[in-house]
């Protein structure tokens, strides 16, 4: 990741050396998400955060409370349903959807 993202970092950071971001295909085998906490984003945005063996990260893209799914994680609970709205049949809660 070092050359691609090095420039960018230092000139926010102000960090000399090696820079990583997580291989997202293996975290997803081991979570369904991740999430950015409000706390998380404010205590880390802009700071070079030190993984290890001389390597840094970067909060980078990311928004506070933001979540990023990794997998599809519900799933099916039946068939599939087909669904039409007729404007016509508008009343009450329904809003004129039928399923068909």
């Amino acid at each position: 990741m070092t050359s691609s993202r090095r420039h960018d970092w230092y000139r926010h950071t102000g960090r000399h050396g090696a820079w990583a971001i997580p291989n997202w295909l293996e975290v997803r085998e081991h979570y369904d998400a991740v999430h950015v906490t409000v706390v998380g984003y404010l205590t880390t945005a802009g700071l070079a955060i030190e993984i290890g063996d001389g390597v840094a990260t970067v909060l980078a893209g990311w928004s506070p409370d933001a979540t990023a799914w990794l997998t599809d994680v519900l799933p099916k609970s039946g068939p599939d349903e087909h669904w039409r709205r007729d404007s016509a049949m508008v009343r009450g809660h329904d809003h004129g959807w039928r399923r068909v």
